[in-house]
């Protein structure tokens, strides 16, 4: 019954786009640093810090402000914000600059910031006091089912581009079988970090139209 209440259920339709789309691509940056970058497990989750501090700096006062200016203005800037940084991801090379990518994920933090709290009030704000429990958990849920979502949506189309990667396909063969490298030029395996990137950067593509 909660469905009815069409601002509720405008935030539920945005939310879940939102998390499919934000959260799906929080599986690629690290991924990304490791697998492309070799950057070793703990690098990776450090060079994610710019999305945390992005974040930081802006979910705060958009909490405060929403209350005064209402949600809608900053739901916009938000997500404005998250397409600028994901539209660097979608340009991503095995040798884009290390400030242009944390640079794009401290932006991609300040839109997520400006964005989950205000999408929540507006939810919330719609519903009687009897229903604020119900809308709580009703919100919670699809944002965590909307992020499996997005997990698993983004896997496959990774993996899918992966795979149609020839120089990816070899260094598969020569990393499970090593004396296989003698049977690949070294100009194919020259192109296995350049075409991971491209892999990566057409996922960031869908995530990006999310």
């Amino acid at each position: 019954h909660l469905f009815k209440r069409k601002q509720l259920s405008v935030s539920i339709i945005t939310m879940s786009l939102f998390a499919i789309a934000f959260f799906g691509a929080m599986l690629l940056f690290p991924t990304y640093f490791i697998s492309v970058r070799g950057e070793s497990t703990l690098a990776a989750g450090l060079l994610l810090a710019p999305q945390g501090i992005g974040a930081m700096v802006t979910m705060p006062l958009a909490g405060r402000l929403t209350d005064k200016m209402g949600p809608g203005k900053f739901v916009l800037g938000g997500l404005a914000l998250i397409a600028l940084g994901m539209g660097v991801f979608t340009q991503l090379t095995d040798t884009t600059s290390y400030v242009l990518i944390l640079g794009s994920l401290f932006v991609m933090g300040m839109g997520m910031g400006m964005t989950m709290m205000p999408i929540m009030t507006a939810a919330l704000a719609s519903l009687s006091h009897q229903e604020v429990a119900r809308g709580s958990t009703l919100m919670n849920i699809v944002q965590q089912a909307a992020a499996s979502v997005g997990t698993a949506t983004m896997s496959v189309i990774l993996t899918d581009q992966l795979i149609s990667k020839p120089a990816y396909q070899a260094g598969k063969a020569i990393q499970n079988d090593p004396s296989q490298a003698a049977n690949f030029p070294p100009q194919l395996l020259a192109e296995i970090p350049g075409q991971m990137a491209e892999a990566f950067a057409f996922t960031f593509w869908v995530a990006l139209i999310l």
